[in-house]
């Protein structure tokens, strides 16, 4: 992670920002798979009600090296020109503009969810009537806790058939994926898959359920593009 020199306003307006974050709520369907999960829209969404009145905004940068790899950079800042930033590389996994693009995608939302302190729930028809009448962060549900065991070779062997399905399902090629959700495992601490704890491998299923088919003609031409909100610096 990178910062300025000084964060002590960015520090004092995340401190007051952070509380007032709803649950991003599960609202997005696969077109493949039954699960929902928190689309890049809803990030944004309860991100920004939150941050704006306290001075607070998000700039995310896609880059592309020499060697072809893609990082992005995801930047927290606050209007007295404080700022902190952390990148990470960006795994696709099939190597076109629809590959990049989901891989985009996917890094986006989950460094936004990182760096903001966003954590998600299932729309359960009381949370999603609460975010229509503007008390959906009174009346969101608190999700229940998840004891933090590992999912050992059950879970393990879930993976394996999950990511099979997907690759069968989406069209992207099996061991890429596979490759993703191992470096995803060693990210979180992990020397094997089997290893990850079940919130950990909850992870792995949003990204896994998040992954755009291969040839979807535009991967910014869908609902999500035409929901985002306008962004400074950003796509």
């Amino acid at each position: 992670m990178t910062r300025s020199e000084s964060i002590a306003q960015l520090a004092a307006a995340m401190a007051k920002a952070q509380p007032a974050i709803e649950p991003a709520i599960k609202d997005a369907a696969n077109p493949f798979f039954k699960s929902k999960y928190a689309d890049l829209a809803e990030v944004w969404r309860v991100i920004q009600a939150a941050f704006a009145p306290h001075g607070l905004s998000v700039l995310q940068v896609p880059e592309t090296a020499d060697d072809g790899s893609v990082t992005l950079t995801t930047m927290v800042l606050h209007d007295s020109g404080e700022w902190i930033a952390g990148t990470m590389p960006v795994r696709v996994t099939k190597d076109d503009p629809q590959g990049v693009g989901s891989g985009i995608t996917y890094a986006r939302r989950y460094a936004l969810s990182a760096m903001c302190g966003v954590v998600t729930e299932d729309d359960d028809g009381e949370a999603a009537m609460g975010r229509g009448n503007g008390n959906g962060h009174q009346q969101a549900a608190v999700p229940a806790p998840v004891q933090e065991q590992t999912i050992g070779k059950p879970g393990y062997d879930k993976l394996v058939h999950r990511v099979a399905a997907v690759a069968d399902a989406t069209g992207h090629d099996r061991k890429q994926i596979w490759s993703t959700v191992r470096e995803m495992a060693a990210q979180f601490g992990r020397a094997q898959v089997a290893d990850m704890t079940v919130s950990e491998a909850a992870q792995v299923e949003d990204y896994l359920a998040g992954i755009e088919p291969a040839n979807e003609p535009d991967i910014f031409g869908g609902e999500d593009a035409a929901r985002l909100p306008i962004q400074q610096g950003g796509e």
